[in-house]
């Protein structure tokens, strides 16, 4: 919930949910399936742990940019800011 109250969590979860999920599925569903038809049983956990340190970054990647927009559209709305780490930063109005 990275510190963030339940109905900003509701919110996240609400808008993010379907697409991760759905983008879960596009990467890992072939992956797998490809990982089952071509790669030796010895090497799949290696494959698929591949995979997922990608996966991973991505999904760190989106979810920084998000927080860069919502800290970018509350300066624009003129809104008091909270403490933020950014990184080893701390932005504070």
């Amino acid at each position: 919930m990275e510190g963030k109250g339940l109905p900003q969590a509701y919110e996240r979860l609400e808008k993010a949910y379907v697409p991760t999920v759905l983008r879960n599925w596009a990467v890992f569903g072939p992956t797998q399936i490809l990982n089952f038809a071509l790669v030796p049983h010895h090497m799949r956990v290696v494959v698929v742990g591949t995979v997922s340190l990608f996966w991973n970054t991505y999904l760190s990647m989106v979810n920084a940019e998000s927080e860069k927009e919502r800290l970018m559209e509350a300066t624009r709305d003129d809104q008091p800011l909270q403490a933020v780490a950014l990184g080893s930063e701390k932005l504070i109005e």
